[in-house]
């Protein structure tokens, strides 16, 4: 195997073992990396799966900077539910559900939104999950839509978190003051005595890169 695929193997496999230890002990956590290589499957697909087929009565919410990419992330986790509820013990409410909002025979389900959409009447039980807030660099170097970015975070996606509730920030670290460095700079790092745990998996995995992100990763 190529050093840099090692390398960025290694990395997603800290992030697959911060998303297993989530919890109220460990409630915030930063994966930041390069675009294209599969973190949205990791986070936004099999972490919602893996988390219904664990608590099947729990609420998330999959958040992106558009709701139609938020609404494909939550098709697809619902594929997945369709195609192995019967091993893994999520079932599907029957009757009229969308892509966007399903629910669980068990009580639980997803909710999709777009950076700037509503949940109201949504509360997020189980985790919430913002994938991607910046659509991309030109949207992350305007003020305005930073600070739109960050007046819906506070506004609008914390305040439907039950206290306790965990939150994956997963995105491409556009601009220094983006979503993620604003995060950081009010609630800091793990490592800083912070609350935010940080996974960073870098364009280029070399051996040493490699050892960074294993560092990066026990945060």
């Amino acid at each position: 195997m190529p050093e840099n695929t090692r390398g960025l193997s290694a990395g997603r496999g800290f992030a697959a073992q911060a998303l297993a230890g989530l919890g109220p002990d460990a409630d915030r956590l930063l994966v930041t990396t390069p675009p294209q290589i599969g973190k949205s499957v990791l986070v936004s697909e099999l972490l919602p799966m893996w988390w219904l087929a664990c608590r099947p009565a729990d609420r998330i919410a999959i958040a992106s900077y558009a709701g139609s990419l938020a609404t494909k992330k939550s098709r697809a986790v619902r594929r997945l539910v369709a195609d192995h509820g019967e091993a893994f013990g999520p079932h599907l409410q029957r009757g009229e559900q969308t892509a966007y909002e399903w629910s669980l025979t068990g009580g639980g389900g997803v909710r999709a939104v777009g950076v700037g959409g509503g949940l109201t009447g949504y509360p997020i039980t189980g985790v919430g999950i913002v994938d991607d807030p910046h659509k991309d660099r030109r949207e992350a170097d305007s003020a305005l839509m930073r600070e739109h970015v960050w007046d819906w975070w506070s506004s609008v996606f914390l305040s439907r978190l039950r206290p306790g509730v965990p939150v994956v920030l997963v995105q491409t670290r556009w601009h220094p003051n983006d979503l993620a460095g604003r995060v950081l700079d009010h609630e800091g790092t793990v490592a800083e005595g912070g609350r935010w745990r940080v996974v960073h998996l870098a364009a280029l995995a070399t051996q040493e890169t490699t050892h960074w992100v294993a560092r990066l990763g026990s945060r």
